[in-house]
C-alpha cells in the first residue's frame, strides 16, 4: 500500500516562504499595474478638461463680442494669447531647431495638453537636443495654463455673470469648465509627481505619501481636487 511522502520541516518552511513571496510579488505587480492605469486615466482626462476649457474660452470671446461686452472679450483674448505665447517660448527653449515647426504647430493648434499627456503616459524618451523630459515640460505647460488662463478666466467669467446676471447655459458651463480645469490640473500634478518612482527614489522624505491601495489613491486625488 503506497504511503505519503513526508518532507522534512525545513523543506516545508522553504516551500511556504517561496509561495508567500510569489503571492506578495503578484499582489505588488497588480497594485503597480492598477496605479499606472489610474495615472494614465488622470493624464488623459486632465488633457481633455484642459482642451475643453480652451474651446469654451474661445466660445465666450465670441459671445462677449456679439453682446458688445468688449472689455470681457479683450481680457479673455489677452489671457489666451499670453498662455499660448509663453507655451511657445517654453517649447522653443526646450526643443532643437529641427523640430520647432512640429512642436510649435502642436502649441498653436491647441492640442499641446493632449500630446504632452500621451508622451508622459507612454514614457516617451528624451530626444537628442531636448533640455527637459516630457513630464517636466508637461508640468511647466500646465502651470502656465493654470496661472495665465484658467484662474484669470474664472475671475473674468464670474465678473461677467455678476455684472449681467446672465445665468444661461453657455457662460455657466464655461465658468464651470475653468474652475474644474484649475482644480484638476493642480490635483493631477501633485498626484503625478508623488506617484513617480523616480521622484520617490530621489526624494523619499518628500514623495510617496500616496497609499498603495487603488481605492485610497483615488480618494486622495479627490481630496486634492476638492482642496
Amino acid at each position: 500500500m503506497p504511503t505519503a511522502k513526508v518532507q522534512p520541516d525545513g523543506v516545508q518552511d522553504d516551500v511556504g516562504d517561496t509561495n508567500r513571496k510569489n503571492s506578495q510579488s503578484r499582489f505588488s505587480r497588480a497594485v503597480a499595474s492598477n496605479a499606472q492605469l489610474l495615472a494614465k486615466a488622470e493624464l488623459y482626462f486632465t488633457a481633455f478638461i484642459s482642451m475643453s476649457d480652451m474651446v469654451s474660452d474661445i466660445v465666450m470671446v465670441a459671445r462677449y463680442y456679439s453682446n458688445n461686452q468688449m472689455s470681457y472679450a479683450l481680457a479673455t483674448v489677452i489671457c489666451i494669447g499670453l498662455n499660448l505665447v509663453i507655451q511657445a517660448i517654453m517649447v522653443f527653449s526646450n526643443h532643437p531647431l529641427d523640430r520647432q515647426v512640429k512642436e510649435q504647430a502642436i502649441v498653436w493648434t491647441l492640442i499641446k495638453p493632449g500630446v504632452d499627456a500621451h508622451r508622459v503616459a507612454t514614457k516617451a524618451k528624451v530626444q537628442e537636443g531636448d533640455a527637459i523630459d516630457a513630464r517636466a515640460e508637461m508640468t511647466g505647460i500646465r502651470v502656465v495654463e493654470m496661472v495665465t488662463e484658467s484662474i484669470p478666466g474664472t475671475i473674468i467669467q464670474a465678473m461677467a455673470i455678476v455684472s449681467t446676471g446672465d445665468l444661461s447655459a453657455t457662460p455657466v458651463v464655461s465658468l464651470t469648465s475653468s474652475i474644474l480645469t484649475s482644480a484638476f490640473i493642480s490635483a493631477q500634478l501633485s498626484h503625478e509627481w508623488d506617484a513617480s518612482q523616480e521622484n520617490q527614489q530621489l526624494e523619499p522624505a518628500f514623495y510617496g505619501y500616496l497609499p498603495s491601495s487603488l481605492k485610497w489613491r483615488g480618494f486622495t486625488l479627490l481630496q486634492l481636487f476638492l482642496i
